[in-house]
């Protein structure tokens, strides 16, 4: 287990990020009440148990309480818990939690490696194309603006856990997101409108076809639609091909849509202001998060 967590690591610090077993602690949303205890720490050491007892942890009620945590970073619901991060950390914990996923996968504590198929490779190739294409032809000032190339290389790095046409498609779509918020962010627009329109609840199919037509709809008002028609064009096309047969939960919808748009905050931030931020006081007011963890004790 510690070579697995050497060797993701090894991908990992490409984000300044360190993962280590007990990482756990700080990714499910555990409440901090001084009358009765901490609600949600006996999920918390049922997953430390299944690692180190070698069995097998369903990944879908995993990535639950994760979609639970990032609600309550977005809605600044923290103070309560044990996650501390503010909101403007909310790409750190969810690339965190990438990370700790794929660690799980390593060492066979949730279902294990499955090969891309043949649809997301092809659609990665044209991606990979598109970058030699840009780097052939513009000089480094704009080979450092390549939001392709980090792009690929988030797919690079996670590819285990990307494996899927569903999960391809969300995080493509979360990316554009992220450029869809940061224009708004130039344009001075508060509180990033289209973040408005994700329920942190959980989305379901229907969902995320209504919130990728509206992305679709932001890209041409800002004026970057032709910029990305590469990115748009493999988005709708897993999408559509994934339709049929979606397999993801609401809160897995949300997930892999945060995971995109996390992978493009970081690749759209100077790294100076990434720094900043990564440094930067928790000062969420204190409410608490509506979702029942008693369930999960």
């Amino acid at each position: 287990e510690k070579f697995e967590i050497n060797s993701i690591n090894e991908f990992s610090k490409r984000y300044d990020l360190k993962i280590k077993i007990n990482t756990l602690y700080t990714l499910i949303p555990i409440k901090i009440n001084k009358k009765t205890g901490e609600i949600g720490i006996s999920y918390f050491l049922n997953i430390i148990d299944s690692i180190l007892k070698e069995t097998i942890i369903d990944e879908k009620k995993l990535i639950s309480h994760f979609r639970k945590s990032i609600k309550i970073i977005m809605h600044g619901q923290i103070k309560s818990y044990n996650i501390k991060m503010s909101d403007k950390n909310i790409s750190r914990y969810i690339l965190t939690a990438n990370f700790y996923l794929l660690y799980l996968r390593k060492i066979n504590a949730i279902k294990g490696e499955q090969p891309m198929n043949e649809n997301i490779n092809k659609m990665l190739e044209l991606l990979k194309e598109k970058i030699d294409y840009i780097n052939s032809n513009f000089d480094n000032q704009n080979k450092t603006k390549n939001n392709f190339e980090k792009l690929y290389d988030f797919f690079e790095r996670l590819k285990d856990n990307l494996n899927s046409e569903s999960k391809t498609a969300l995080v493509i779509l979360g990316f554009l997101t992220s450029i869809v918020a940061r224009k708004q962010k130039d344009n001075k627009l508060k509180n990033l409108p289209i973040l408005k329109k994700i329920n942190f609840s959980g989305m379901n199919l229907k969902d995320i076809i209504k919130f990728s037509n509206s992305i679709d709809e932001k890209l041409l008002q800002y004026k970057v639609f032709s910029s990305n028609e590469l990115l748009l064009y493999i988005k709708d096309f897993l999408m559509n091909t994934a339709i049929s047969k979606w397999d993801l939960s609401s809160d897995e919808n949300i997930f892999y849509l945060m995971s995109g748009f996390s992978a493009g905050a970081v690749c759209l931030k100077p790294e100076k202001e990434l720094l900043e931020e990564a440094n930067e006081e928790n000062d969420e007011d204190d409410q608490a998060e509506d979702d029942d963890m008693n369930n999960d004790d």
